[in-house]
């Protein structure tokens, strides 16, 4: 888990959601921009993907102590993850390979 201040605040979603570059894996959508001093984060679970508070915040948890232990959460930037339907299908360790695969493809250029 990160710490709050590392967390990215509700109200900055709209500037970075316009900004960002966009990465796509069957399970996730990261949304990152780099033109931001301070990193933060943020992770979007909506109610499509798992109806109950409880799963939807087991998966934002889960989420977060991969970022938060991923060395590409140690540069600058924001970063947005969103995930998409059918991810609480999948076993958490699936799920955690394909962030970590994500992440890293991320820093790399198209």
């Amino acid at each position: 888990m990160i710490s709050a201040t590392r967390r990215l605040p509700r109200a900055d979603f709209a500037k970075y959601f316009k900004a960002g570059q966009r990465y796509q894996s069957p399970h996730f959508t990261l949304i990152i921009n780099t033109t931001s001093s301070p990193t933060k984060a943020a992770v979007v679970v909506s109610k499509k993907v798992a109806k109950s508070a409880v799963d939807r915040n087991r998966l934002r948890r889960r989420a977060y102590g991969v970022i938060a232990t991923h060395p590409v959460f140690l540069g600058t930037g924001v970063y947005i993850l969103i995930y998409k339907a059918g991810a609480l299908a999948s076993s958490r360790l699936s799920l955690a390979a394909e962030l970590t695969l994500l992440l890293a493809n991320s820093g790399k250029p198209r």
